[in-house]
């Protein structure tokens, strides 16, 4: 669907009204960078008296009228405070803060702050009236944005108030952490929000409650190229009402790339630092996990992972390792689905995954019990919750009582099926 903002872009400001920034009218943007913008006070000024010049008044107060032809209906007028283009680029000046109503009297669809070395600070409302417009909303290369609290919590507050923002892109800036609410709150609703990159960054700690929040549209998490050692409990919980059957197994909902990061073995703090609704796939190639323990990696399984663990220094016979033998055999596929094949890894393949690494080295071990009879047969998962096979009802937010059901109206069906046959007969 056409973005209705798409329509609406003003003509270029009067060249020398908007200098030293730039305006290209083939494509609406406005450009700004260099050293004559050496304060966030000259940038206000530059764009408080910048305007087309046939829609400024007497009185200095904007009110654009805008006849939007697009409309099938015939030609509809509408008034507005502001102008509109699509793409605001901010590059390469010396300003330490961009300032509350430095643009004011504008709004872009897109907006791209780059390639800053001193900026640390943005006020709350120096995007206003932008903030419920814009659609993208990228930083790179600002090399002091998000380097100490202050920093971090300046930039969060600004972004909770873009309420028309889908794709938040924040690269090779300061960043050292993901602070509690960063995404959400209870005056917060980022609806539209589904895409949110964070690569290349300093981040080292996702806190608890970052990415939770009134998120519903959200679909790729992307913070690869980090430093990140330590993911809080509750710090990613994404909930979504578009979970639907199709979603299982050969289609992915979420996904989420942690890779080329520092994260060990217990690095992700338990099983609830990260929660999805629906299928999933959980990049964490290239880090330092040397083994996967079982209470924090087996109950991300209860809905459909797909987990890539390449680049990572496995140990392969751990007995932490042991849960992913764990199988449920799937009479529709005649075969046994296991946790080792949802898990993608150069080094602990089927063959040196198996009970023969195990049975000697971790038989006392209470992982290995359920193989106790049989060492050569695999392990059942015995969580229903758990593992489940494709087309599994229990993968779309059903109980195991729903199998059950479906179980038990089968044979209803073959019973009362003889009986009708065996009635005709007679």
């Amino acid at each position: 669907m056409e973005n209705p903002f798409e329509l609406l872009f003003d003509k270029c400001p009067k060249e020398e009204s908007i200098v030293p920034c730039k305006c290209r009218s083939m494509s609406h943007e406005i450009i700004c960078g260099g050293g004559d913008i050496s304060s966030s006070n000259t940038l206000r000024y530059i764009f408080r008296d910048a305007s087309p010049n046939e829609h400024q008044d007497d009185d200095n107060v904007r009110n654009v009228v805008v006849k939007n032809n697009h409309n099938s209906q015939g030609p509809i007028e509408t008034k507005r405070n502001y102008y509109h283009y699509s793409h605001l680029i901010l590059q390469d000046t010396p300003i330490e803060t961009i300032a509350n109503g430095t643009f004011e009297y504008f709004t872009f669809l897109v907006i791209t702050i780059r390639q800053h070395y001193y900026l640390t600070k943005i006020e709350l409302n120096a995007f206003v009236p932008s903030n419920s417009v814009t659609t993208l909303l990228k930083f790179d290369s600002n090399h002091k944005l998000g380097s100490d609290g202050e920093s971090i919590e300046s930039l969060f507050n600004v972004i909770r108030t873009f309420t028309n923002l889908e794709t938040l892109l924040i690269h090779r800036c300061a960043l050292t952490h993901i602070p509690a609410n960063a995404f959400g709150g209870l005056q917060v609703s980022l609806r539209k929000l589904r895409r949110i990159s964070l690569i290349g960054n300093r981040i080292q700690t996702i806190h608890s409650h970052a990415f939770v929040g009134h998120l519903p549209s959200l679909r790729l998490l992307i913070l690869n190229n980090n430093e990140l050692d330590t993911i809080e409990p509750n710090a990613i919980k994404l909930d979504t009402d578009h979970c639907t059957p199709n979603f299982n197994y050969e289609k992915i909902y979420y996904f989420i790339d942690l890779s080329n990061n520092r994260l060990q073995s217990h690095s992700i703090a338990d099983s609830n630092s990260i929660l999805t609704n629906c299928s999933t796939e959980l990049n964490l190639s290239n880090n330092s996990i040397h083994y996967l323990p079982e209470s924090i990696y087996r109950p991300m399984f209860s809905k459909f992972m797909k987990l890539f663990l390449y680049g990572n220094d496995l140990d392969c016979s751990h007995c932490e390792m042991g849960w992913m033998l764990r199988g449920r055999y799937c009479s529709m596929f005649n075969s046994t689905l296991t946790y080792q094949s949802l898990i993608e890894s150069s080094n602990c393949n089927q063959t040196i995954l198996s009970f023969d690494t195990f049975r000697e080295k971790c038989s006392s071990n209470n992982k290995m019990v359920s193989s106790e009879k049989n060492p050569m047969e695999p392990m059942v998962e015995s969580n229903h919750d758990l593992l489940h096979c494709p087309m599994d009802t229990n993968q779309t937010n059903h109980s195991s009582t729903t199998t059950k059901f479906i179980s038990d109206s089968y044979f209803i069906y073959l019973f009362l099926l003889f009986f009708f046959h065996l009635f005709t007969f007679f």
